[in-house]
């Protein structure tokens, strides 16, 4: 229904003295003996509990598409790959700003604001540059396959739609399709604890060494409950957030902040890191 016509009903029906006007089923009117039966009270609860329902309906709708709404607006406003970024040499150096060009390599007058922060350069519809040779050193060679990764999540394809076959990338395929996994839920993640598979690594929720330290028992810690197999790129990254300072603990590291927590706020905070990474469905 439109919401005037919503409006116009809850107007006719919901007056405080409404129920002066109804008359029992079968009672002609007093102007025209032909006229319909007016409703009953029963009859009008029913109407009246319909047309709640539709404008509960109606209002779920409009927040939907409200939603939508603001999320498409800030998907467009979040990412700009002509944005300027803070120079070289700031604090910020790397982050989008919505001050200044970006192109000079000395610091403005008026500090950047950054906007926000992403993980390595923004996509492009370009392949990432993939050495011909093995990096020697295994940083080097997780950023190349994390750059893949991200690459292959926006557009799709395996590491074939990169390199050719006997390429050096190919020690990481299992790896790298782990990594495009879609979240799952937490009962899929413990069951596949007990399913070894490549590319993928036991993680503990509550984490484990921090969780020893502070007195909680070994049967706790190495649970069922407390276990989940995830990708192994995004189980490095989250013990990696773990570890870095974070404004959000007032500067402390997610890993220093839930020391002496209890194991309710701790499993928490696990919890929710798997998440904002991708790997847990809310």
């Amino acid at each position: 229904m439109h919401p005037a016509a919503v409006a116009h009903q809850r107007h006719r029906l919901m007056r405080p003295d409404a129920a002066r006007w109804f008359k029992p089923v079968g009672a002609p009117s007093a102007k025209c003996a032909s006229s319909q039966p007016v409703m009953s009270a029963e009859e009008f609860e029913r109407e009246l509990e319909s047309i709640r329902r539709e404008y509960l309906e109606l209002k779920a709708m409009l927040a939907v598409r409200k939603f939508e709404r603001i999320w498409a607006a800030f998907c467009a406003k979040a990412y700009n790959p002509d944005q300027p970024r803070v120079p070289a040499g700031n604090p910020e150096g790397g982050q989008w700003t919505d001050e200044g060009d970006g192109s000079s390599g000395t610091p403005s007058a008026k500090p950047a604001k950054p906007l926000m922060r992403l993980a390595g350069e923004p996509p492009t519809g370009d392949p990432p540059k993939v050495p011909e040779k093995r990096p020697p050193t295994a940083p080097e060679r997780n950023s190349v396959v994390k750059s893949v990764v991200r690459w292959l999540g926006r557009y799709g394809g395996t590491v074939g739609k990169i390199v050719k076959l006997d390429h050096w990338l190919y020690e990481y395929d299992q790896v790298i399709k782990a990594s495009l996994d879609p979240p799952k839920s937490l009962q899929q993640l413990q069951d596949a604890v007990s399913t070894p598979e490549k590319g993928y690594e036991i993680h503990h929720i509550v984490e484990q060494t921090p969780a020893a330290h502070d007195g909680y028992p070994r049967e706790m810690i190495d649970g069922r409950e407390n276990l989940v197999r995830i990708p192994t790129l995004k189980h490095r990254d989250i013990t990696a957030w773990y570890q870095t300072k974070n404004p959000r603990f007032d500067g402390l590291s997610p890993r220093d902040y839930l020391r002496s927590k209890s194991w309710t706020e701790r499993r928490a905070l696990g919890l929710e890191a798997l998440i904002d990474f991708g790997v847990l469905d809310p």
